[in-house]
């Protein structure tokens, strides 16, 4: 709710409580940052200074326990305000002496404005009112609202916020604006005179002077280049600017592309078809190793050679003479055929080998076939030569049906 003037039934029945303090407060005529005082601090009624009292900051703190109802009710009220809160200075009026003959102190309490249950006790403090409060609570608004209420600037922001609204003006007026002759002079146009080059607007002339809008279709200045005579050339002057239309010839100008209405089916088709097509990739050209005798791939060229070299390379087979059992042996390596014939009681069940992992089982196992072959000559080297393959097929072949009828 809005905030209304505090009545003399509200200042009456804090008083009742107040005078004399004989139990605590209740919770709803305590303003909030009171009660949250009392809670961190731990403040209770045996300590009527620090429970009713906030400490003043020119230390005179008020004394709650010389508190007196006052003789007249008649309420002498100043307002005040700040950006968390409204307070209000009620003036208590008693007796100049207390019953001992001192002179009682003049007191005022202050209440705070809450928008739930309005006006709370808040604090006891000692005349003056303070030098901020007005008799109503539109003046204290006003005053509080008011830029008089601030202290003065420095003279240097002054300074440097002159002429910023100019400068602003000149920034935003340049966006959208075409490219002058030369871009010295635009950048003439909008820098100002400073007194002082080093500061912020000296150095945002120069900004705008040297580089273009980032959205704008102003293109940025190119830089000057001094010649020795004194002349100045731009990098850009001898630049050749390709119209869009000569880069795809065969491309229509009639019908420009609008990127919120897409092109039509038709137009789309002829727009990919006057585009370049891509230029086919040359065959894969394969070296053909027949064409010259004396090529040797690398492969062939890594791998250990297991035909012995020979002497006689043209000797007729029948000049040769009978063959050792080391020579049989190497001879059995290299003559072996790369397909091998099945045996004739395995032709009931034909191998076929469509697909390639039939092949590659096929190739498997004539590796394995070579590898115990090798060992096997090795350890019967004065064997036939024709009688030592066909007994090696038979016993490899044993080997393979024990393997493949063992669980």
């Amino acid at each position: 709710m809005d905030p209304s003037p505090i009545e003399p039934a509200t200042v009456s029945l804090v008083l009742s409580y107040l005078v004399p303090l004989d139990a605590p407060l209740p919770p709803h005529l305590i303003s909030r940052p009171l009660l949250q005082r009392h809670h961190f601090l731990s403040l209770t009624i045996d300590n009527p200074r620090g429970y009713l009292a906030w400490p003043a900051d020119n230390g005179q703190d008020a004394d709650a326990a010389q508190l007196r109802n006052p003789h007249d009710l008649g309420l002498n009220v100043r307002y005040s305000a700040d950006e968390e809160s409204l307070q209000a200075h009620v003036h208590i009026i008693t007796d100049s002496a207390n019953r001992k003959g001192a002179p009682t102190p003049a007191f005022r309490l202050i209440f705070h404005w809450d928008p739930t249950d309005g006006w709370q006790y808040h604090n006891t403090a000692l005349m003056p009112f303070p030098r901020d409060s007005y008799p109503t609570i539109s003046d204290a608004y006003a005053a509080f609202r008011s830029p008089n209420d601030f202290l003065a600037e420095p003279n240097y922001l002054a300074v440097a916020v002159a002429g910023a609204d100019d400068d602003d003006d000149g920034y935003w007026d340049s966006y959208g604006q075409e490219l002058d002759d030369g871009a010295d002079e635009q950048g003439a146009k909008h820098a100002k005179g400073h007194p002082d080059p080093n500061s912020e607007d000296a150095y945002w002339a120069r900004y705008s002077s040297i580089h273009g809008s980032a959205d704008s279709t102003i293109p940025s200045p190119m830089p000057v280049k001094r010649n020795a005579d004194g002349t100045q050339t731009h990098a850009g002057a001898d630049r050749v600017f390709i119209p869009s239309s000569d880069l795809v010839p065969n491309l229509s100008n009639d019908e420009p592309y609008n990127p919120l209405e897409p092109p039509s089916p038709e137009a789309l088709h002829e727009r990919l078809s006057n585009l370049s097509t891509r230029p086919e990739s040359p065959p894969f050209e394969e070296d053909n190793s027949s064409d010259s005798d004396d090529s040797v791939s690398p492969t062939d060229a890594a791998r250990p050679s297991l035909e012995p070299e020979s002497t006689t390379p043209d000797a007729p087979e029948e000049e040769r003479g009978p063959l050792s059992a080391a020579e049989s042996q190497q001879y059995v390596l290299v003559n072996e055929p790369q397909s091998k014939p099945v045996p004739s009681d395995a032709s009931a069940s034909t191998i076929t080998t469509t697909n390639e992992a039939d092949s590659s089982l096929q190739q498997s196992i004539h590796g394995l076939y070579r590898l115990w072959k090798l060992q096997h000559g090795q350890r019967n080297p004065g064997s036939q030569l024709q009688t030592h393959i066909d007994a090696d097929k038979e016993t490899f072949l044993t080997l393979v049906r024990r393997a493949i009828e063992e669980p």
